[in-house]
């Protein structure tokens, strides 16, 4: 695999270019080629009959473009309309609605139709296919991101759109639909779309698994490889518990053993363990009825995964030229500060799978870059490349300050724009001044500061000034009861945001106390080790202190007892957990640095002993979801009141119907007690997908290895990194050009990116089971920098 990652590298020239993904290894394909047992012909759109066309523009019948020499649908829409969006997102959808007429369609679970789109200047097109079900069972169902199937699509091509439905509603379907969303265009692209729709069917495929621990026939293992030293696990499903290792080229037999028999949920499992392999090479797994896609073993394992993540970054640069991606974007999109001043919010990395942009995600990517690049430095092109990839986004963070505090935190972009400043869709977002947001800036910037040192040591006394301000300014956002001049007390919240669109609440994800404690004490840890200030570390200390209080530290009183977990405050009301993102590396990462950065004079035994607590409650949790060694999500409690739901659900719900919803979830965990539960994935509402909760937690266990010496904990972090890229229930791995059988993602704005990965595996319902259907939506299979930046973090520490 080392020659074929340097033919990569060689053709992207390291990821200066978009790399290219290998379609065969992909799922794309291979489902695209499964037997049809049956189908049924919607529509061959030869006429508009049943179809009614919701939308701008134009659907006429055309002869223009056929597929089996047939007529088409024509779909003539603007690409933009002259009003900007409120929502700074799509203008529309442009919906053609096939009638279902209350039709019963459970006896297929797919369905496709086949698109030729005319869009000239657009790099790839953006398409979707939704579901409407009435009956008993209605689908979808409202504030949940589910029942829409979205896919990108080659300009000037005939492709087939297929989506697979088994876990669905549709006995009493009154509409399919397909949408286009008008995004909008740059000057490079036209400014109208047109497209051509043939052949809508419905036909029955053995069905993708989507729920569940199961594997049937498949085996999971990590496909981007393990080191020769490291603990190396696959896992398998069946009664033979034989397995044997090949060298892939000569196909000799080099390992066999006996799986070990697994009960998870039910379902019968089994792990097979092959440490004993540690001769570098070329390998694949084989049982009595399947064997797996090679996998190498080697010290070099997470280069390609790694080199993929850059080439992902690089992809994402908002305003700036990518041949073949899009050329220079939203330079007429600013960040205004509440007097008036403004900057242009064109730079860093688009956010997701839509374009915005953010300081915290830029923040932690960067975080991740610099972390890896100090790894590497024996490495001088990955080494360099890193350095590149992180200065494009420390000098957006820096740039977009306003010297006060305030500074760009969040700018919505759903929207390609024409780059003209003035017209109508030029994009105006609020700059802000919040304590978590300016401590994530101050940690950015003190890493630049020292990693870019000898190397261009004005850019680094640019980044130590802006890190030393930043700092001060997240001093400055918090309320604070001075015990001793100068240094903050233990006492302070974050001076919060909080605000409503369309009733959902939106809080600051710095907000509570041991988030906050913990990041503040990481920002002042790294100006200690910058300038050798005191102060710094003196103040760390104090925050440190906090996050201690907000611990566990004596064995509850369950019937399962647990210790050494975390709480949001240090009243203890509610465990810390997290969805969507994850903190946990947040407020445990600092102890781990005190420890090993604080003067002996400062040394705190409870900094240790609260690690090795911390260590015991990972190990224990650790337990529950084998083979797979998946760590689960957090303890949560029973609510009785709104404030006790932790805001997990609080995008979408408030008072008694988020208090049900949460309950209801959490009741589907592991009992611990009457009132506490252990819940293996998130509990969530609409924000669902766990990559950056597990790879949280992966850094805070990496963390808390390298301070207590602990290696059986680097196990479970790789553990989690190895569920991402191919270790879990779907025997997929879940970065996109990297391993196997990875599917398309939501990215909306852009083809699919070698490197990208999705916020994560999520759960269906109130259930506590793995749930990955293959159907592009967001949030779950849309792409982000953060788990992205969480997943290359964590490897830093383990390379």
């Amino acid at each position: 695999m080392k020659k074929e990652l340097e033919k990569l590298l060689h053709e992207s020239n390291y990821a200066w270019k978009a790399m290219k993904a290998n379609e065969d290894d992909g799922a794309s394909k291979r489902m695209a080629q499964k037997h049809v047992h049956k189908s049924l012909l919607l529509s061959s759109m030869e006429s508009k009959e049943n179809i009614e066309y919701v939308g701008p523009g134009t659907l006429s019948v055309s002869n223009d473009f056929s597929l089996y020499d047939t007529t088409s649908l024509k779909l003539d829409v603007p690409s933009t309309l002259p009003f900007k969006p409120k929502s700074h997102r799509s203008y529309t959808r442009a919906n053609i609605v096939f009638k279902g007429n209350s039709a019963d369609w459970s006896e297929y679970n797919r369905v496709s139709v086949w698109v030729y789109p005319d869009c000239p200047g657009s790099r790839n097109v953006w398409l979707s296919l939704s579901m409407v079900n009435g009956g008993e069972n209605t689908y979808p169902r409202d504030e949940r991101f589910e029942g829409v199937h979205h896919i990108n699509i080659p300009n000037k091509k005939w492709s087939q759109i297929s989506w697979e439905i088994p876990y669905i509603p549709r006995d009493c379907v009154s509409a399919l639909m397909i949408g286009y969303n008008i995004h909008g265009s740059q000057p490079d692209i036209s400014d109208r779309s047109v497209l051509y729709f043939n052949k809508l069917e419905l036909s029955l495929v053995d069905a993708e698994h989507y729920e569940g621990w199961g594997l049937g026939d498949r085996i999971a293992f990590c496909h981007s490889g393990y080191r020769p030293t490291d603990k190396k696990t696959a896992i398998s499903q069946g009664e033979n518990l034989h397995f044997e290792i090949l060298e892939y080229n000569t196909n000799q037999v080099v390992f066999s053993g006996e799986g070990m028999p697994m009960i998870l949920d039910g379902e019968k499992l089994n792990m097979l363990d092959f440490t004993g392999l540690e001769e570098e090479g070329k390998y694949y797994i084989q049982t009595a009825t399947t064997k797996t896609k090679p996998f190498i073993v080697s010290n070099e394992c997470y280069d390609s995964p790694t080199w993929k993540i850059i080439n992902f970054f690089m992809q994402e640069r908002c305003g700036f030229d990518l041949p073949g991606s899009h050329t220079m974007c939203h330079m007429d999109s600013f960040c205004v500060h509440p007097d008036g001043r403004k900057v242009l919010a064109a730079g860093g990395w688009h956010d997701a799978g839509d374009l915005s942009q953010g300081l915290s995600n830029t923040a932690l990517s960067v975080q991740a870059m610099l972390e890896l690049a100090d790894k590497v430095r024996d490495n001088e092109q990955l080494f360099e490349r890193l350095l590149d990839e992180a200065r494009w986004g420390l000098s957006w963070m820096m740039r977009t300050r306003f010297g006060d505090g305030f500074r760009c935190m969040w700018t919505t972009i759903g929207l390609w724009t024409q780059n003209i400043v003035g017209d109508v869709d030029d994009l105006n977002s609020e700059a802000g001044n919040f304590a978590g947001v300016n401590a994530a800036g101050a940690e950015a910037e003190a890493l630049g500061a020292r990693l870019f040192r000898g190397i261009d040591d004005e850019y680094a006394d640019y980044c130590l000034k802006c890190a030393i301000e930043d700092y001060d300014f997240a001093l400055e956002g918090c309320k604070i009861r001075a015990s001793v001049p100068g240094v903050p007390s233990s006492a302070f919240m974050a001076t919060g945001q909080e605000s409503n669109v369309k009733g959902r609440r939106k809080k600051n994800y710095m907000g509570n106390e041991v988030m906050l404690n913990g990041k503040m004490a990481t920002a002042a840890i790294e100006l200690y080790k910058l300038t050798g200030d005191d102060k710094y570390i003196q103040q760390a200390n104090e925050f440190v202190d906090v996050v201690l209080e907000c611990q566990q530290t004596e064995y509850t009183d369950w019937d399962i007892p647990m210790i050494g977990f975390f709480y949001s405050n240090r009243e203890k009301s509610v465990p810390v957990a997290f969805f969507h993102q994850g903190h946990e590396c947040v407020f445990v990462k600092p102890i781990s640095m005190m420890i090993r950065f604080a003067p002996e004079n400062m040394q705190n035994p409870q900094w240790k002993k609260s690690l090795e607590l911390y260590s015991e409650y990972i190990k224990k949790t650790y337990e529950y979801i084998q083979p797979y060694g998946l760590i689960p999500a957090a303890i949560y409690k029973i609510a009785t009141k709104e404030e006790e739901c932790e805001g997990c659900i609080l995008h979408a719900l408030q008072g008694e119907a988020a208090i049900k919803e949460h309950n209801a979830q959490v009741r589907n965990g592991i009992k611990l007690s009457d009132e506490y539960y252990l819940r293996r994935f998130p509990v969530a509402f609409s924000l669902r997908g766990y990559f950056s909760v597990i790879l949280s937690k992966a850094k805070a266990i990496t963390q808390t290895a390298i301070a207590l010496g602990d290696d059986s904990l680097l196990k479970i972090a790789r553990d989690q990194i190895e569920w991402i890229l191919g270790k879990n229930p779907f025997a997929r791995s879940y970065m996109y050009g990297e391993g196997y059988d990875f599917t398309p993602m939501y990215t909306e704005f852009m083809f699919d990116m070698v490197g990208e990965v999705p916020v994560g595996i999520q759960t269906q319902d109130d259930h506590d089971l793995p749930f990955m259907p293959v159907m592009n939506a967001a949030t779950y299979y849309e792409v982000w920098v953060n788990s992205t930046a969480r997943l290359l973090s964590t490897m830093a520490d383990l390379y």
